[in-house]
């Protein structure tokens, strides 16, 4: 019976020690996770530190680059413009013109909407050259599409349209070497427009 009391002491002391070796692998473990952790972040903090003291650095010049790249883009590259023009005994004739100029591109709505009459309304693509626009408006009228050239002369508030001469031939208006930039429309907010 002793040896058995032996045996039995020997088993409880050999499961002890290893209940014992299995807490401390078990903390040994959990020590190792944290380590991971921690060292996961510092090297977040480290990123989050160099990210933001970058910004803090640069953040002048950061602004100081956009606001002039923003000028340029909006003033030279891509201004958007709108126009009107008023016409009839009464000034209760309107035209309406919206363009878009990127670099020598242009592109556009020209509105003319005359009081008791059909108007026309369409688009217009072009090119820029200087201070001269010259393109191609294709508009609806009376439930017919139609195009016609037309020249715009832009100056400081205000852009001047060359005028449509009747061609005697054709009875159709066309722009003629002759016409001249006298229809002025003066610029407003493009609010919708």
């Amino acid at each position: 019976m002793e040896k058995d009391t032996d045996e039995i002491n020997t088993i409880l002391n050999v499961e002890g020690k290893l209940n014992a070796a299995i807490v401390v692998t078990g903390i040994q473990t959990n020590i190792m996770k944290l380590q991971r952790m921690l060292v996961a972040l510092l090297v977040s903090l480290n990123l989050l530190y160099a990210c933001n003291s970058g910004k803090d650095k640069n953040a002048s010049t950061n602004t100081d680059t956009a606001s002039k790249r923003d000028s340029v883009t909006s003033a030279t590259l891509n201004p958007t413009l709108c126009f009107e023009h008023y016409d009839g005994t009464k000034n209760q004739d309107t035209t309406v013109l919206h363009l878009e100029i990127f670099e020598n591109n242009v592109k556009g709505d020209l509105k003319w909407i005359p009081s008791e009459k059909d108007g026309r309304a369409g688009t217009i693509k072009g090119t820029k050259n200087g201070d001269i626009i010259k393109g191609i408006w294709t508009y609806m009228q009376e439930g017919q599409q139609d195009s016609l050239p037309v020249e715009f002369k832009l100056l400081k508030e205000t852009i001047l349209q060359k005028a449509y001469a009747i061609d005697p031939k054709t009875g159709r208006e066309s722009l003629s070497d002759t016409s001249g930039f006298t229809i002025e429309f003066k610029e407003v907010p493009c609010v919708g427009l």
